[in-house]
């Protein structure tokens, strides 16, 4: 009897002991994790270069200076190899994130930044500008580096070898800045999934970004869509089979950001969020709700410039001005000294009156050729110019509310039909 009770606590505690190994062995070899904005976590993210965590909670990769570098990984690394006898695969994995790119300028912008699986959390002597702060110019394409990127590229033609026509696009990136495979940045109606709405990565709104990865099939999925849609596209914008993937990923790796800015090309890179999951049979990173997150970094690109057409706006009013002042200048010595009294003085009234209605703010108030012949052979009379010369009473500047006096005042601005200009 006590070696049946032997038994069998011997066998109870072999089996806890087994289902307490699979349960610690799953939880080391699952990975998730979902940072609703950074505050409070900044253990959990190893930061470099012009990588910082903001006191309003956004993870800053880079500023707008030129030619910097910054990254930001998980502090972690990630169980992503699954061994058995017969074949080694890559574990599914899921992640999301919320991002913003603000440009120094519409035409001041660069150069994007990547979504990395690394075997190091660090990219050491990582390059700047098209280097997007993984690679440089030493270990480019070196089979050495393990590193697979997620390239969201916002400069056109920046690579030496040509490769990169597009710009404002996604890329896959093996060991290499140069993508073997690249699509322009569009969102696909999930009504027609034929309609494609494209838009800008460096609009300075967030923009919600989804990949994901099946072991079983060896499919990536990149879907990339302005956060303000509320919703996720049913299709995605890459849809790959990546058996080369199997090349790059090692026992475990570190995931995280990369972002670069180059001379005279800078744009400021901002994460609001990340979620990411792997591990089982169909990881699913957390869902991101913008309500949940910091809100985005100010546009202050927007607030630096003017737009075009507050631009034409400005340049209009200003030739209208230089040509009021030219009037002006001419009303000043319209009658030549040298005439002495020897001219009619109801002629340089009506000429002035005439010469001033045809300049007239309003174009609806400028009269025709055949009205102004109508006007200098007498056959009709010059109308008053109204006192507010096309101004509002609260925008006249003095220097308008003057020449407005001036201009309308009782011995010019009604001339009879008796004063005519001579044959």
């Amino acid at each position: 009897m006590g070696t049946q009770r032997s038994m069998f606590i011997v066998s109870f505690l072999f089996k806890l002991f087994l289902f307490l190994s699979v349960h610690v062995r799953a939880q080391r070899t699952t990975t998730n994790f979902a940072f609703r904005g950074f505050n409070g976590n900044q253990s959990k993210i190893r930061i470099e270069g012009a990588a910082m965590i903001k006191p309003d909670g956004l993870l800053r990769l880079t500023d707008r200076k030129s030619n910097v570098t910054g990254t930001a990984f998980y502090h972690k690394p990630v169980r992503l190899l699954n061994r058995n006898s017969t074949n080694v695969t890559i574990r599914s994995f899921s992640t999301s994130f919320v991002f913003v790119i603000i440009p120094s300028s519409s035409s001041n912008k660069g150069f994007g930044f990547t979504f990395t699986l690394s075997p190091t959390p660090y990219r050491l002597n990582a390059g700047s500008a098209q280097y997007l702060g993984v690679f440089n110019k030493e270990n480019n394409g070196d089979p050495r580096n393990h590193v697979f990127a997620v390239e969201f590229d916002t400069v056109q033609g920046s690579r030496d070898d040509n490769t990169d026509r597009i710009g404002n696009d996604i890329g896959l990136n093996y060991n290499s800045r140069t993508s073997d495979l690249q699509e322009p940045v569009v969102y696909y109606n999930n009504d027609d999934h034929n309609k494609k709405e494209d838009f800008q990565l460096e609009s300075g709104n967030p923009i919600q970004a989804l990949l994901e990865y099946d072991g079983a099939t060896q499919m990536l999925n990149v879907t990339v869509y302005p956060a303000r849609l509320g919703f996720k596209p049913t299709k995605p914008l890459i849809s790959q089979h990546v058996p080369k993937l199997l090349e790059i990923v090692q026992e475990e790796m570190y995931v995280g950001f990369t972002a670069s800015t180059g001379k005279g090309q800078s744009s400021a890179h901002y994460v609001m969020g990340w979620s990411f999951s792997s591990g089982g049979e169909r990881p699913i990173a957390d869902v991101l709700n913008l309500s949940e997150l910091p809100p985005p970094p100010p546009n202050k690109a927007k607030k630096e410039g003017l737009n075009s057409q507050v631009i034409v706006m400005i340049v209009a009013l200003s030739a209208v001005m230089l040509v009021m002042l030219v009037l002006l200048f001419f009303f000043v010595i319209a009658i030549d000294p040298r005439l002495g009294s020897g001219y009619d003085g109801g002629e340089a009234r009506l000429a002035l009156a005439v010469g001033l209605l045809c300049c007239h703010q309003k174009p609806a108030s400028r009269p025709s050729m055949r009205i102004v012949l109508r006007y200098l052979n007498g056959e009709e009379n010059v109308p008053e110019i109204d006192d507010e010369w096309g101004y509002s009473k609260s925008s006249r500047s003095e220097f308008g509310s003057k020449l407005v006096g001036y201009v309308s005042s009782t011995s010019i601005t009604r001339v009879s039909s008796t004063s005519r200009i001579s044959q």
